[in-house]
């Protein structure tokens, strides 16, 4: 939260009441919001599909057309 409180930081030249109030509305619903998240909802393969298909061949072996391949 106080992250949040610095993307404001202007607030520390000039107060004002109204906007502060408002930053803190966004503020807490930024919390309950994160509270609210599970953490099965987070569980996401890097490729979106946990049932990806596994490539025919490791593009990190050598090519049989590479001059140096035994």
């Amino acid at each position: 939260m106080d992250k949040l409180r610095e993307l404001f930081g202007y607030q520390r030249f000039a107060q004002d009441a109204r906007l502060q109030r408002i930053i803190d509305s966004v503020c807490e619903r930024y919390l309950n919001d994160v509270e609210e998240l599970d953490d099965s909802s987070l569980d996401v393969s890097a490729a979106g599909d946990s049932n990806a298909v596994k490539p025919k061949h490791n593009p990190l072996e050598r090519s049989q057309y590479d001059p140096d391949h035994d």
